[in-house]
């Protein structure tokens, strides 16, 4: 995922060190302005003028390192950013730290693996984040060496112990069928100073880590905490706590109450189809989904579309099941464990 990183205080940081000289500055700051707006040709166009006209050489490298890069030319950006680097006269930690973010992600986007984490570990010696552990972690995760991976998500962990944290760094085990190592992360999280931490958010991740790690009694009641102070995404994933102890009818009061405080909400639709298919009135959960559907944004959509294959199957009706997983891999060719049950109805 592309990231924007502290180009504002960066920007404010280079003023203040070389002042507002009006002309000089004038392709630079207009191609900064254009880079926040997201207006990235014309970002290009100001700091290529700014560096016919020898101005501010490093800041402008760097702009059109950044503006490449969120344009996708990748290798563009790495020859702009490491220009950026070399045109340096003053020490600028801040600055440095910047570009080499962007340099680490440029590199990482081209599958430059090896050169991505290079750039990380340069990185360290300017910045000593849990970011940046996280970040070089991914990318050793990417490129197999899952050893070193781990050890830099427990140093993350170590500089910062957020339940954030904790679930990116089990989400990325989980994506790499590496579980097991992920969920030793969220338990550590579980058992590190939780009675300090009582905010709404806090209660909702170790909901969220109990029910991943299937304590479903502890996942409830630290969710009820959080719905007690109206929080919708504990009502959602309480629903599925519910669904989970086999308790139906809480469930789906939950997503009733949701979608009274959430009109036309996709998620509590796709939870009352969940309830429906619990208690084995298909009919019903395909009208839920299909209410859900009407007014779905991307990612529920995704969840609707493929419980209303599951439905088909349910109902044996395995020719509309197999039309619907057509039109979902359409839309999501890369979903594995999709593709997965299409060969399955392919054999029905």
């Amino acid at each position: 995922m592309k990231r924007r990183i502290r180009i504002t205080t960066v920007l404010l940081l280079s003023l203040m060190l070389t002042g507002c000289s009006g002309k000089a500055d004038k392709y630079y700051n207009e191609g900064m302005k254009n880079l926040d707006s997201g207006m990235y040709e014309n970002a290009v166009e100001c700091f290529q003028q700014g560096l016919e006209n020898n101005q501010r050489l490093a800041e402008n490298y760097r702009g059109l390192g950044i503006a490449y890069y969120e344009m996708g030319e990748y290798e563009s950006a790495i020859n702009m950013l490491r220009q950026s680097l070399e045109e340096m006269e003053d020490v600028n930690d801040p600055f440095t730290i910047d570009v080499y973010y962007y340099l680490a992600e440029s590199y990482r986007a081209r599958g430059e693996l090896v050169r991505a984490a290079e750039a990380y570990t340069n990185l360290l010696e300017y910045t000593h984040t849990a970011e940046v552990y996280e970040k070089r972690g991914i990318v050793y995760m990417e490129k197999g060496d899952t050893d070193r991976a781990l050890k830099d998500f427990e140093k993350a962990v170590a500089l910062d112990d957020s339940y954030e944290v904790s679930w990116l760094i089990y989400s990325v085990c989980q994506e790499y069928d590496m579980e097991k190592k992920g969920e030793a992360f969220l338990e550590q999280a579980l058992d590190s100073g939780e009675d300090d931490r009582t905010e709404v958010k806090d209660c909702y991740y170790r909901g969220l880590f109990n029910y991943t790690l299937g304590y479903y009694d502890e996942a409830r009641d630290e969710l009820l905490q959080a719905v007690s102070k109206n929080s919708d995404d504990a009502r959602l994933l309480l629903g599925k706590v519910y669904l989970a102890m086999d308790d139906v009818v809480s469930a789906r009061s939950l997503y009733q109450e949701y979608l009274s405080r959430n009109e036309n909400a996709a998620e509590g639709y796709n939870g009352l189809a969940l309830c429906s298919i619990a208690e084995k009135d298909y009919d019903a959960a395909l009208d839920s989904i299909e209410k859900g559907l009407s007014f779905a944004a991307d990612e529920d959509k995704q969840s609707l579309l493929f419980n209303r294959i599951v439905v088909y199957e349910y109902k044996l009706d395995f020719a509309q099941a197999k039309v619907c997983m057509d039109e979902y891999l359409e839309l999501y060719p890369g979903d594995e464990e999709a593709l997965r049950e299409s060969q399955f109805l392919s054999s029905r």
